[in-house]
């Protein structure tokens, strides 16, 4: 259902006034959900994220004081990632460079850790159909 939904609102983009303004509210906000489910030990679609190893909990409650499997441990990474303009209609979550091949390490533990839920998908094609019919 998300690919149709996505594929139909692609076929629009030309109809707002200003896309780029538009994608990077609809990015952000997108991110921010991201971020606040995995502070509740989520991944970005809401699934719950696999326990920790035993040895990364250990390392992780020296460290933090927490064995939460919650994408924090010194917040670097969280702090570094952002919504980026790619072309006219696009937008992209990502990290820095130099955040990059951790949030990549943590992509294959945690392969639901930049999903979005289908309840996301209703709200872009929302957001951006109310743009539309302004």
């Amino acid at each position: 259902m998300a690919v149709i939904i996505i594929d139909n609102l692609n076929k629009r983009l030309n109809e707002l006034s200003n896309p780029q303004d538009t994608l990077m509210a609809v990015g952000n906000n997108v991110q921010k959900e991201v971020v606040s489910n995995w502070n509740r030990s989520l991944g970005g679609d809401g699934t719950p994220f696999k326990p920790l190893t035993p040895k990364y909990k250990n390392y992780k409650l020296k460290v933090t004081g927490n064995a939460i499997p919650n994408m924090r441990l010194t917040g670097k990474m969280q702090k570094v990632m952002k919504t980026r303009k790619r072309g006219k209609y696009a937008v992209v979550i990502g990290f820095s460079p130099g955040q990059q091949p951790k949030a990549d390490g943590n992509a294959t533990k945690r392969p639901n850790m930049m999903t979005v839920s289908d309840k996301t998908i209703s709200y872009v094609n929302k957001f951006i159909l109310d743009r539309i019919t302004k």
